[in-house]
Protein backbone atom coordinates (compact mmCIF):
# COMPACT_ATOMS: atom_id res chain seq x y z
CA UNK A 1 0.00 0.00 0.00
CA UNK A 2 1.38 3.41 -1.15
CA UNK A 3 1.77 6.79 1.24
CA UNK A 4 -1.34 8.27 -0.15
CA UNK A 5 -3.09 5.00 0.42
CA UNK A 6 -2.75 4.77 4.16
CA UNK A 7 -2.81 7.76 5.04
CA UNK A 8 -6.19 8.25 3.25
CA UNK A 9 -7.16 4.75 5.29
CA UNK A 10 -6.10 6.63 8.29
CA UNK A 11 -8.51 9.30 7.56
CA UNK A 12 -11.56 6.92 6.96
CA UNK A 13 -10.60 4.65 10.23
CA UNK A 14 -10.37 7.87 12.49
CA UNK A 15 -13.52 9.48 10.66
CA UNK A 16 -15.50 6.29 11.20
CA UNK A 17 -14.78 5.77 14.93
CA UNK A 18 -14.84 9.59 15.74
CA UNK A 19 -18.46 10.01 14.35
CA UNK A 20 -21.09 12.42 16.18
CA UNK A 21 -18.01 13.49 18.37
CA UNK A 22 -17.81 16.76 19.48
CA UNK A 23 -14.94 19.15 20.35
CA UNK A 24 -16.60 22.25 21.88
CA UNK A 25 -19.21 22.61 19.08
CA UNK A 26 -17.29 21.37 16.47
CA UNK A 27 -17.23 17.76 14.58
CA UNK A 28 -14.47 16.19 16.31
CA UNK A 29 -12.16 14.50 13.67
CA UNK A 30 -12.84 17.71 11.23
CA UNK A 31 -11.99 19.90 13.78
CA UNK A 32 -9.63 18.66 15.84
CA UNK A 33 -7.79 15.36 14.28
CA UNK A 34 -7.57 17.31 11.34
CA UNK A 35 -6.47 20.41 12.89
CA UNK A 36 -3.44 18.14 15.04
CA UNK A 37 -2.46 17.04 11.50
CA UNK A 38 -2.08 20.56 10.24
CA UNK A 39 -0.10 21.78 13.21
CA UNK A 40 2.15 19.23 12.80
CA UNK A 41 2.97 19.53 9.33
CA UNK A 42 3.36 23.60 10.64
CA UNK A 43 6.02 22.89 13.18
CA UNK A 44 7.95 19.96 12.55
CA UNK A 45 11.12 20.21 10.52
CA UNK A 46 10.17 16.66 9.28
CA UNK A 47 6.91 15.29 8.54
CA UNK A 48 6.76 11.60 8.11
CA UNK A 49 3.92 9.21 6.97
CA UNK A 50 3.98 7.82 10.25
CA UNK A 51 3.49 10.76 12.09
CA UNK A 52 0.72 12.35 9.27
CA UNK A 53 -1.30 8.31 10.38
CA UNK A 54 -0.38 8.46 14.33
CA UNK A 55 -1.92 12.06 14.22
CA UNK A 56 -5.08 11.06 12.71
CA UNK A 57 -5.06 8.10 14.93
CA UNK A 58 -3.88 9.86 18.36
CA UNK A 59 -7.14 9.77 19.90
CA UNK A 60 -8.82 6.72 18.72
CA UNK A 61 -7.68 4.07 21.20
CA UNK A 62 -8.89 6.16 24.11
CA UNK A 63 -11.75 7.93 22.95
CA UNK A 64 -13.65 5.18 20.63
CA UNK A 65 -13.87 1.24 20.79
CA UNK A 66 -11.09 0.80 17.88
CA UNK A 67 -8.52 -1.85 19.89
CA UNK A 68 -5.06 -1.83 19.39
CA UNK A 69 -5.51 -5.11 17.43
CA UNK A 70 -7.39 -3.53 14.65
CA UNK A 71 -4.78 -0.65 14.01
CA UNK A 72 -1.86 -3.31 14.07
CA UNK A 73 -4.04 -5.11 11.67
CA UNK A 74 -3.95 -2.45 9.21
CA UNK A 75 -1.04 -0.51 9.70
CA UNK A 76 1.50 -2.91 11.72
CA UNK A 77 2.69 -3.07 15.49
CA UNK A 78 4.79 0.49 15.51
CA UNK A 79 2.05 2.88 14.50
CA UNK A 80 -0.56 0.63 17.14
CA UNK A 81 2.00 1.38 19.29
CA UNK A 82 2.68 5.16 18.94
CA UNK A 83 -1.46 5.26 19.35
CA UNK A 84 -0.93 3.02 22.06
CA UNK A 85 1.55 5.59 23.92
CA UNK A 86 -0.31 8.28 23.23
CA UNK A 87 -3.36 7.00 24.45
CA UNK A 88 -4.31 7.56 28.36
CA UNK A 89 -6.63 4.56 28.88
CA UNK A 90 -7.38 3.44 32.92
CA UNK A 91 -5.16 4.74 35.41
CA UNK A 92 -1.92 6.16 34.41
CA UNK A 93 1.33 8.09 35.81
CA UNK A 94 1.63 11.67 33.91
CA UNK A 95 5.09 11.51 34.63
CA UNK A 96 6.16 8.28 32.78
CA UNK A 97 3.44 8.95 30.42
CA UNK A 98 5.13 12.07 29.08
CA UNK A 99 8.36 10.38 29.16
CA UNK A 100 7.35 7.26 27.78
CA UNK A 101 5.82 9.71 24.77
CA UNK A 102 9.45 11.44 24.44
CA UNK A 103 11.18 8.60 24.09
CA UNK A 104 10.58 8.07 20.10
CA UNK A 105 10.20 10.78 17.51
CA UNK A 106 7.31 10.24 16.19
CA UNK A 107 5.09 10.26 19.96
CA UNK A 108 7.09 13.36 20.69
CA UNK A 109 6.32 15.29 17.49
CA UNK A 110 2.39 14.53 17.60
CA UNK A 111 2.11 14.74 21.17
CA UNK A 112 3.45 18.46 20.65
CA UNK A 113 1.39 19.20 17.56
CA UNK A 114 -2.03 17.88 19.94
CA UNK A 115 -0.75 20.27 22.92
CA UNK A 116 -0.51 23.03 20.66
CA UNK A 117 -3.67 22.71 19.10
CA UNK A 118 -4.90 22.21 22.33
CA UNK A 119 -3.59 24.92 24.59
CA UNK A 120 -4.21 27.58 21.22
CA UNK A 121 -8.26 26.22 21.60
CA UNK A 122 -7.57 26.93 25.23
CA UNK A 123 -6.41 30.61 25.00
CA UNK A 124 -9.36 30.97 22.42
CA UNK A 125 -12.43 30.16 24.67
CA UNK A 126 -10.41 32.06 27.77
CA UNK A 127 -9.52 28.54 29.81
CA UNK A 128 -6.01 29.71 31.33
CA UNK A 129 -6.10 26.60 33.77
CA UNK A 130 -6.26 23.99 30.88
CA UNK A 131 -4.01 26.52 28.77
CA UNK A 132 -1.22 26.47 31.46
CA UNK A 133 -1.31 22.09 31.87
CA UNK A 134 -0.77 22.22 27.78
CA UNK A 135 1.84 24.84 28.34
CA UNK A 136 4.09 22.25 30.33
CA UNK A 137 3.24 19.41 27.84
CA UNK A 138 5.13 21.98 25.66
CA UNK A 139 7.89 22.78 27.38
CA UNK A 140 8.71 19.21 28.52
CA UNK A 141 8.42 18.01 24.64
CA UNK A 142 10.03 20.67 22.59
CA UNK A 143 13.22 19.64 20.96
CA UNK A 144 15.16 22.24 18.73
CA UNK A 145 16.37 19.44 16.83
CA UNK A 146 12.28 18.26 15.31
CA UNK A 147 10.54 21.75 15.82
CA UNK A 148 10.94 24.61 13.50
CA UNK A 149 10.84 27.54 15.65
Amino acid sequence: MDTTDRIELAKQLSKHFHKGQKYGEHDYYTYHILGVVKTLKSVAKEVTEDMIITALLHDVLEDTPCTYKTIENIFGTWIADCVQRLSKIGHYNMIYYMEEIGRYKTTQVVKYADSLFNHQECVKVGDMKRAEKYQRNLQQLYSKELFKC
